[in-house]
């Protein structure tokens, strides 16, 4: 498997297309599943009865797959706000945890930052985590965009975890 850290060709002219080639090798496996996740989600609501637009409505407003699955289901039977309200909260529950975890990692970023958080799926979260070595913020001078993450390549002598979230007793041993 190819890391983020890899040595990208120095003859793209822009750090962000550098950075998008680094990355996407990372993000087709995310891009099938999302695909294949939208197909499904699509021939469940239609053979719910719901209007074709639906499917794309809900996953322009509703950030959270799972979640679009319970609401097509939600929007049949009778309303109930507040079940609907708590339904969501413990369905979206692990969003909290995603971005207390990736606060060390985006330090220096600014208010990028919380959007960065803000926007972390299940999969970037499982990307992020997995990416080698750390994130390195963009230089005061540098007008990159969030998406233009740079990744500096881990020391020689890190056997530590690439998530912040695994604690030192859940570190792999070094042989």
């Amino acid at each position: 498997m190819q890391h983020l850290s890899r040595t990208v060709s120095p003859a793209l002219p822009h750090p962000c297309l550098r950075a998008l080639r680094a990355a996407f090798p990372q993000t087709i496996p995310v891009l099938a599943g999302y695909f294949v996740l939208g197909l499904g989600y699509g021939i469940y609501v239609q053979s719910l009865g719901l209007p074709v637009w639906m499917p794309m409505l809900m996953g322009t407003v509703v950030y959270g797959g799972s979640l679009e699955f319970v609401l097509a289901s939600l929007l049949l039977g009778a309303f109930s706000p507040l079940s609907a309200f708590l339904m969501a909260l413990m369905i979206q529950a692990r969003h909290l945890f995603y971005g207390l975890t990736m606060l060390q990692r985006y330090r220096g970023y600014g208010l990028r930052s919380a959007y960065m958080i803000f926007a972390m799926s299940d999969e970037t979260f499982s990307i992020t985590c997995s990416a080698e070595g750390q994130v390195s913020p963009p230089a005061k001078s540098d007008s990159l965009p969030p998406a233009c993450i740079r990744i500096k390549p881990p020391a020689a002598t890190s056997h530590g975890p690439r998530c912040p979230s695994i604690r030192a007793s859940n570190r792999p041993q070094a042989t």
